[in-house]
């Protein structure tokens, strides 16, 4: 036991983490080997997730993510994390350079800001936020294509 009382909760986490992170469904062998623990126990373990609807077993018996996740995908805005995953280094980019640091995604054929750092500079780039402009007319738009190329 944890010297704060907290080992099932980190055991169960643990599983969680594996699951939610894993490129396609993984199995339960696949989670017993990856974690270290008895098979009893993550038996134990995975059952109470997927009660808890935090893991869901696909048509094969591999553990996927629940529908707590689709759930609270469907209520939140997804683009809000990415820009508070990305937020940090595109402060520290724009810092750097003194320049506009602009964070986008493709929308079919167009490009939306979904995050800016102003310039330091006195004339800077105007604020493009949640405007949609076509990829061919954007340097962002010109660098997606250029990445699926």
């Amino acid at each position: 036991m944890s010297a704060n009382g907290t080992q099932a909760i980190d055991r169960a986490a643990q599983l969680l983490t594996l699951v939610v992170q894993a490129d396609e469904p993984i199995s339960f062998t696949e989670l017993v080997e990856e974690t270290g623990l008895a098979r009893s126990t993550t038996s134990r373990l995975l059952a109470a997730l997927e009660h808890q609807r935090l893991l869901e077993r696909d048509g094969s018996g591999c553990y996927i993510a629940g529908a707590l996740f689709a759930l609270y995908a469907a209520r939140h805005d997804p683009w809000e994390q990415v820009v508070r995953l990305a937020q940090p280094t595109m402060a520290k980019i724009g810092a750097e350079t003194g320049e506009t640091v602009n964070l986008g995604t493709a929308h079919g054929d167009s490009v939306v800001q979904i995050a800016q750092v102003d310039a330091t500079y006195m004339l800077g780039a105007r604020d493009w936020m949640q405007v949609a402009a076509p990829a061919h007319c954007s340097a962002l738009g010109k660098v997606l294509y250029a990445s699926t190329a």
